[in-house]
């Protein structure tokens, strides 16, 4: 199929997340991805909800923002009926 896709509502949820947490704490997208060990690209495109980051990723992440990795996927999932 061609066309560009629509992100995942729980990616861009995921992503948000991140990116408000890195700005509270007065963080680059750079300053993070390097003290994260993530790719500056990479993170960036996982803020914009284009990638859905791995668990590993995740624990990097919320090991540098000093959250569990539960409030990066707080509220990713909302959306969906039991």
């Amino acid at each position: 199929m061609a066309g560009k896709s629509e992100p995942d509502p729980d990616d861009l949820r995921v992503g948000q997340k991140i990116r408000e947490l890195r700005l509270e704490q007065g963080l680059t997208l750079e300053g993070l991805a390097f003290e994260a060990g993530v790719d500056k690209g990479h993170l960036s495109r996982i803020e914009r909800g284009l990638l859905s980051p791995t668990l590993r990723t995740l624990r990097s992440l919320a090991g540098r923002l000093e959250v569990p990795v539960a409030e990066l996927l707080g509220a990713a999932g909302g959306s969906r009926e039991p």
